[in-house]
């Protein structure tokens, strides 16, 4: 057994790939349960763009809605901005909200792809939940 293989289990709680054995403090290099020859190796693990991209194109368009739409509240139509003046502030908070997590997004991409699938998933429905937000404020200002 090489001392790479047996210093990495010394202290870790990992499976056996064949059986899910925890082989911590593992002597030898089979697998006392189901006696699979064990090897370290890196392995590579592909990097998932789809959610991301998706990710941020909700994020992005809940932003553009929120923030466009307070454009077209507040141009042209003085007379009515202080009726819809709770409604400017509450568009713009989200989206600047919004768009800060979009840049944030962008910043820590890398971190993103990190992530276990189940989170970037999460992400995707924040950004489906905040996209349905913005346009039903959008339509309750109309």
């Amino acid at each position: 057994m090489s001392d790479t293989l047996r210093s990495f289990l010394a202290d870790r709680d990992e499976p056996c790939p064949n059986c899910g054995y925890n082989l911590r403090g593992l002597r030898g290099a089979v697998c006392p349960e189901c006696k699979l020859e064990l090897s370290l190796s890196l392995q590579v693990t592909p990097y998932r763009q789809g959610l991301y991209t998706a990710t941020l194109l909700g994020m992005t368009a809940g932003a553009s809605f929120c923030l466009l739409w307070c454009g077209v509240l507040g141009y042209g139509r003085l007379d009515r901005l202080s009726y819809h003046a709770s409604e400017l502030l509450v568009l713009a908070g989200c989206g600047l909200v919004l768009a800060t997590v979009v840049g944030l997004l962008v910043l820590w991409r890398a971190r993103f792809l990190r992530q276990p699938l189940y989170l970037q998933w999460m992400f995707v429905m924040l950004a489906g939940i905040s996209l349905v937000v913005a346009v039903t404020m959008v339509i309750d200002t109309l």
